[in-house]
């Protein structure tokens, strides 16, 4: 889940041989859903979901990264919205204590 939260590194991709990013994307999320039993679970889930998910989806990179586009993205990695993702986050934010966010979010998606 690329991003320092709680003096912790968690990546969900690498540069390089082995060297961890520290963008914030959502396969974090994506992690933190099949992996139930991680350390402060509900607390890595939020501090990914608050940078990444919006009423119309799961961004593909932070805003804060300083590689996001919100009008140039023709490889839909740097900031694009993935609906397909609203699923298994809203689960996720449901199951750490989230259920009224990930109900709005599914209902925003109802929409």
């Amino acid at each position: 889940m690329g991003g320092r939260h709680g003096g912790e590194l968690v990546a969900d991709r690498v540069e390089g041989i082995g060297q961890p990013t520290a963008d914030v994307r959502p396969g974090g999320l994506l992690l933190l859903a099949r992996v139930p039993a991680l350390a402060r679970l509900a607390e890595r889930a939020r501090a990914l979901a608050e940078r990444l998910v919006y009423p119309y989806g799961v961004a593909s990179l932070a805003q804060t990264d300083t590689l996001f586009t919100a009008w140039d993205d023709p490889d839909g990695t740097r900031g694009a919205v993935w609906t397909w993702l609203t699923g298994p986050v809203a689960t996720l934010m449901a199951e750490t204590g989230g259920a009224e966010p990930a109900a709005e979010l599914l209902a925003a998606q109802a929409e």
